[in-house]
This record gives structure tokens, sequence and C-alpha cells, in this order.
């Protein structure tokens, strides 16, 4: 690994990557990158470059997608951006021709995002259109809908498609000043805080095309040995913590809790992608609730930090530490300032 980096997270390169299968390079990565990242100190990189630096090593094993055409690439670009509502498809179809064209001038110009997605967020590309004194410039992020289980329900969730990487950097820096923040309760300290992270970043910002889950855990796993803590993460044949666990469910809770506390759940179906006006109207409000959230951090608001306090509990589940006295605690308290009483949520309509 090359000792003297000038360091963007895109350039993560610099770390050497096996050609393996997910399992051996996970394991690859916790005996390898994470103590050289460690090694390194603190104060070396931020945590979101080490976020993407997981991101990029963690991934290796994945099959990326077959490289789309230029054109096709194009096209989806401008289908993606505003100038869907105002040209019919065929029209913006022949407009991607046209911008490939080194022969026509155009007053639309589009630069595609690099095929390849490790260490970077889901940027499609950027697009720049309107007069010559005052041109619109728009970035275009990759549409992210999945399922989500919460016990026996599941919704799918379109996660935030609007200002992906600032939503990222403010995630990482409250993070950040959190853990400057920790005094004695390391163990519970840290687990709060990666419940705050792992959750906002890995579930409600799912802001990689693919490897969100292997990153985030990996993120886990780095954050505990900086405190030599060793955690043992349970994990499916994805390398990804299980569906059908209480941790996951957990994490759930805390996105409906969000989508409820912002009018959002309403959205939540199936056919939202198909309603441009309803779709925009939605990822206009996630954005900005989702922008509160992470404002919020850990501590200021009961009702999150309850929720915080019991995914941090499954989190230090695979320590070997017993902390369930002390994070029963601040679920009590948590509760006793909101006062509030724990309801089971129906899945929206």
């Amino acid at each position: 690994m090359c000792h003297n980096m000038s360091f963007e997270a895109k350039h993560a390169n610099h770390f050497d990557l096996p050609n393996d299968t997910k399992l051996a390079v996970q394991n690859w990565v916790r005996e390898i990158i994470i103590p050289q990242i460690i090694e390194r100190g603190e104060g070396a990189y931020t945590s979101e470059q080490e976020l993407l630096i997981l991101h990029r090593c963690a991934t290796k094993g994945v099959i990326l997608p077959s490289p789309e055409s230029e054109l096709t690439r194009t096209e989806d670009l401008l289908l993606d951006s505003s100038l869907a509502n105002q040209y019919p498809e065929k029209d913006l179809k022949q407009l991607a021709k046209k911008i490939l064209n080194p022969n026509k001038s155009t007053p639309v110009t589009v630069s595609l995002a690099r095929h390849d997605h490790r260490g970077m967020y889901r940027l499609e590309g950027t697009i720049t259109h309107g007069n010559n004194k005052k041109p619109k410039i728009e970035t275009i992020w990759q549409d992210r809908g999945f399922k989500i289980d919460n016990g026996n329900i599941s919704w799918i969730y379109p996660a935030p498609l609007y200002n992906v990487d600032v939503l990222m950097k403010q995630l990482c820096q409250k993070y950040d000043q959190q853990k400057n923040l920790i005094n004695e309760n390391k163990l519970i300290d840290t687990a709060m805080n990666l419940a705050f992270i792992h959750t906002i970043g890995k579930l409600i910002m799912h802001p990689f095309t693919d490897g969100n889950h292997r990153a985030f855990d990996r993120f886990l796993e780095l954050e505990f040995a900086k405190i030599k803590t060793k955690l043992d993460i349970p994990q499916d044949e994805t390398s990804n913590v299980p569906r059908d666990s209480i941790f996951r469910s957990r994490q759930a809770s805390l996105i409906l809790n969000l989508l409820n506390n912002n009018d959002l759940s309403k959205y939540l179906n199936l056919n939202i992608r198909h309603n441009k006006k309803e779709f925009t109207i939605y990822q206009e409000k996630l954005s900005k609730a989702v922008s509160e959230l992470i404002e919020k951090g850990v501590n200021s608001d009961p009702h999150y930090r309850f929720l915080y306090a019991y995914i941090a509990g499954d989190i230090l589940s695979w320590t070997n530490f017993n902390q369930f006295d002390q994070i029963g605690k601040i679920i009590i308290t948590a509760q006793k300032e909101g006062n509030f009483d724990v309801i089971h949520q129906r899945r929206p309509e």
C-alpha cells in the first residue's frame, strides 16, 4: 500500500485488490486493509474517506453490470433529468445521438460517470443545458428503491435521489463530531454513534450502486478495531447481516419512524416512480428530512435516541462485552424524556 498518499477517496486504487470471492475479499479487508488504515493513525483520513476506501476494497468480488453503450447511458441521463418534463422520450433519444456526434453542435452537454462505481457514490453523470449566459447544471444520481423488512412487514423504500454526496458528507462530518465528544464510555458511545451512521448511511441513504452492506459492515469492524474490540458480525451467504435478523428489523423501524414523522409514508407504493410529480415531491421532502435527521445527531431527539440504543445493543451483542444494563438505561431515559409508548407500526398503504 502506498505510504505517501495524497488522498481523494475516488483514488483508493492505491490499495492493491485481490480477485476472489465475496467472503474471501471481506476477510482480506478485515485482515489487511483495516489494520493498515488504523496504522496510519487517527486523523489520517476522515470517516467519509475511510468508508469509501472500504467500499472500493470490499466490493472487489462483485460482478459489475455489463457496461452499457455510451448512447444508452446518455439517453438514460437525459431521461432522468428535468428535460424529461419538457420533451417526449423520442426527442430526447434523438438528442442523445446528437450529443455523441462530434460533427453537430447542441446546447446540451453531458458528462458520464465512469462504469466502475467502487469507492464512489451512485452518480450517473452531469448534464448542462439552457442558454449560454445562464446554463443549468444538473447532477443526476442513480435511482435506488429496495425492499425493507420490519418483522413480517415489507415495503418498497425509494432512497434519496438528490444531493447524495452532500448528504453523505454531512452525515460523516456529524459522525466525526460525535466521535470527538467520546470520553469514558467508549464502547457505549461508539456503538451509539455507529448505530447512527450505519442506519442513516446504509439504509436511509443507500449511497452506493452496489456493496452498501459490505462497506458499512466493514466500517463497524474498523471503528471497533480502533478501540481494540473485536466485532463478530453475523453473515449470510452474501456476506451481509441476514435479512431476518432483529438488527435489520430495528433499522427498518427507524426508517419508518422518519417517514411517518415527515408525512412521507403515504408515498410508499410500487407506482411512485411512474408518477414524476409525486416522486419529485417525495424526493424533495425526503432530502430535507434526512438532512434534519443527520443534524439532530444521536442525543438531541429522545425518540431517535431510543431507536439508536436498541440498534447499538444489537451491535454490542457482537462483541465479548455485556453492556445491556447501560443500554437499558439509555432506552428508559429516552422514553421518559420523550414521554412516549412503544407501538408497532403497520405497513404504509
